[in-house]
């Protein structure tokens, strides 16, 4: 059995590559799924509680749920992912355990919570991985956070255009060369 390792977490270019990864994460979750205790915790960020799900030790790797799922979704990959990272998989405001505000839904006001989620947490460069609504949430924080983010997975989601790219030379650049592995960018 092949071990998950950073190089497995690099930014998906097509699905099978994705499909590739899950069957190694399944094949091993059956194996490890009890080695790692999940902590659930709370952090109060920019004026809102937000609960996430806390495991393992290593580089952080940070979850983030899709619509309209919560931190839960990642509940079966997360011991298996923790015996080689740090996992950290909040739930956005408004999603499970978190709290309901009137306001601040917006993909911006999303990066700017998990920003000082990680800030709270010590952790100053992170592999970041989104679904659904967590990938956009993932890209606009990585736009924004170059130097926090050593790599990105975006999975079912859209690339967003406009305000955090000037444009699609520099997504790609940013793409290109910040997040997939050297022999990809060729």
């Amino acid at each position: 059995m092949n071990a998950v390792t950073p190089e497995d977490l690099a930014f998906w270019t097509d699905f099978m590559d994705f499909e590739i990864l899950i069957a190694k994460l399944a094949r091993s979750n059956r194996t490890l799924m009890s080695s790692n205790r999940i902590i659930c915790k709370e952090a109060t960020v920019n004026g809102v509680r937000i609960y996430y799900r806390i495991a393992g030790s290593g580089s952080p790797l940070i979850l983030l749920h899709g619509s309209p799922l919560t931190s839960r979704s990642w509940l079966r990959l997360m011991p298996t992912l923790a015996n080689t990272f740090t996992v950290v998989a909040p739930d956005f405001r408004g999603y499970g355990q978190s709290d309901k505000p009137e306001t601040g839904y917006e993909v911006q006001t999303m990066v700017e919570d998990l920003r000082e989620l990680l800030d709270q947490l010590g952790i100053k460069s992170a592999h970041v991985v989104g679904h659904d609504l967590g990938g956009i949430v993932a890209y606009v924080y990585a736009a924004e956070h170059r130097d926090q983010v050593s790599q990105l997975g975006i999975i079912e989601a859209p690339i967003p255009r406009g305000s955090i790219a000037n444009d699609a030379e520099s997504t790609c650049q940013l793409l290109a060369h910040r997040f997939l592995r050297p022999s990809q960018t060729t």
